[in-house]
């Protein structure tokens, strides 16, 4: 399927997506591969819902720049990282570094769960080599979580808290930098 701004998507019917490689100018025009998770059952391609395709659209259009609005959660992941082991293979990078430079993209997924539309940046790290580091854009502009690699979308959605989420409901309102001890004493969902 030929699909603009995308070119040609090939369907994956193993893994029910639509997947393509684009330049992704977020990370400097970086050709990543693009997988549009349309959850199909069986073999049988499935059209990608136009929300999905905005949403990526979105993301395309994001300047380097906009990195920088979670360049503190990136630096939050690596500290927290760093005081949680002790190995002499994490690199030790100065503050005054660009963490973006220790950072690989690898893959994006565009999925929909819960009516919401969801650009996962799967990318790895040098300082995590096994769980790398998940980046996630609600609607394929506004940032909402930035961890290690866990299949979640949301921080409420990956431990159960809703209350944890509840700023993505104001648009206003900006990712929160948080340790996984704030994460933790969050009261769960009943």
């Amino acid at each position: 399927m030929y699909r603009p701004p995308f070119g040609t998507l090939t369907w994956d019917g193993r893994l029910g997506w639509w997947e393509a490689d684009v330049a992704v100018p977020l990370f400097g025009g970086a050709m990543l591969r693009i997988s549009f998770n349309v959850g199909s059952e069986d073999d049988t391609p499935a059209p990608i819902p136009p929300m999905m395709l905005s949403a990526a659209e979105a993301m395309r259009k994001l300047p380097v720049s906009a990195k920088d609005h979670v360049t503190p959660h990136v630096w939050a992941n690596y500290r927290e990282f760093c005081e949680a082991v002790d190995d002499d293979d994490v690199p030790v990078i100065d503050i005054s570094e660009d963490i973006w430079s220790y950072v690989q993209p690898g893959s994006v997924v565009v999925e929909e769960r819960d009516g919401r539309v969801y650009v996962c940046f799967e990318c790895n790290c040098d300082w995590e080599i096994e769980h790398g580091l998940m980046l996630l854009l609600l609607d394929g502009w506004r940032w909402v979580k930035v961890n290690a690699y866990d299949g979640h979308v949301t921080d409420g959605h990956a431990y159960a808290k809703a209350s944890l989420d509840a700023w993505i409901d104001n648009p206003e309102s900006i990712l929160p930098i948080r340790t996984l001890a704030e994460i933790m004493a969050a009261p769960r969902d009943v």
